[in-house]
């Protein structure tokens, strides 16, 4: 009979990719299973595959567009800790520890038998703590290159997105179609470049372009978003456009997943605060950066071959 998990034990997966951060995690490497990438001799498997899109809530029918995606993290992943086995890199035993009773403590509250449901997860206890023990290695090796001074002159050149500034903003927003052409890109961006000289020569008000252009809820208030943070409810991009300008003024149009914008800052608060407020968060920042170019290196001299006929 197959082992089936009950819904916390199905919340394990996603417990253990937030434990694991950026570094996902992956389960133990079948030999039965094909393999679907080679790092420097290391082989990844398509179990792998398999469990990153149960780590992340990719539906089956969803997994072949994701593919090509996932395989490139697990290549990452694969590259980061061979990096981080070739420097000795070592970690909190006790933040372990804590991080594997928090792991067996879900399972047990759901009257579950900690090595089944490991095993139904592709796991053993240790491989568990190997895993668990991934991203505790890079968070060590970062805080060896993350200096007081870097993490000080971080916080002087973006200081608004962590002192707590909010601003409120307004968009006018252009829809594209999910996978859209060139074609498509250039009218609305063109649409967008000449509503935009109409509101800087005075033509019309932003709210009022956004109430006759705009293809978003927003037009109906004018393009009116609220207020926001760095760190809030809005997606990525537009908080990165909208923390970029100063009050009254208007962005170039820019591409999303939600179409092309026209962005407009109305008012910023000022947040009060301090460095030390912000410490964890800026390193955090800085640790993902430096990651993200020590992959771009490592890549830049690994061995990898992707088994493109898998799948």
């Amino acid at each position: 009979m197959k082992f089936q998990l009950g819904s916390r034990c199905r919340s394990l997966v996603g417990a253990l990719a937030l434990m694991c951060g950026c570094l996902w995690v992956a389960p133990v490497c079948g030999a039965d299973s094909p393999t679907i990438a080679i790092v420097n001799n290391q082989r990844i498997s398509e179990n792998e595959f398999e469990f990153l899109c149960l780590s992340r809530r990719v539906k089956k029918d969803m997994q072949a567009a994701v593919r090509e995606r996932f395989v490139e993290d697990l290549i990452d992943r694969a590259l980061l800790k061979q990096f981080l086995d070739k420097g000795k890199v070592d970690y909190s035993r006790e933040m372990l520890d804590a991080q594997v009773v928090r792991v067996e403590t879900v399972i047990k509250d759901d009257g579950k038998n900690v090595n089944e449901v490991l095993r139904s997860l592709g796991y053993n206890r240790e491989t568990l703590r190997a895993e668990l023990a991934l991203p505790l290695r890079w968070r060590s090796y970062a805080m060896t290159i993350i200096t007081d001074s870097a993490i000080k002159s971080y916080w002087e050149m973006h200081r608004s997105k962590f002192d707590g500034t909010e601003v409120r903003a307004a968009q006018i927003v252009k829809a594209l179609p999910a996978m859209p052409s060139a074609s498509e890109v250039d009218q609305a961006k063109t649409l967008l470049s000449s509503v935009r000289q109409k509101v800087m020569a005075k033509e019309l008000s932003f709210a009022e372009a956004a109430k006759q252009h705009s293809e978003s809820p927003s037009g109906k208030d004018g393009g009116d978003l609220g207020t926001f943070g760095f760190r809030g409810r809005m997606p990525l991009e537009i908080t990165q456009a909208a923390f970029k300008l100063k009050a009254g003024e208007i962005s170039e149009p820019f591409q999303t997943p939600f179409g092309m914008h026209l962005l407009t800052v109305t008012e910023i608060t000022p947040g009060d605060l301090s460095l030390e407020d912000a410490r964890p968060e800026i390193f955090e920042t800085l640790s993902q950066e430096t990651q993200r170019r020590l992959v771009k290196e490592l890549r830049s001299t690994a061995k990898i071959t992707i088994e493109r006929g898998n799948k």
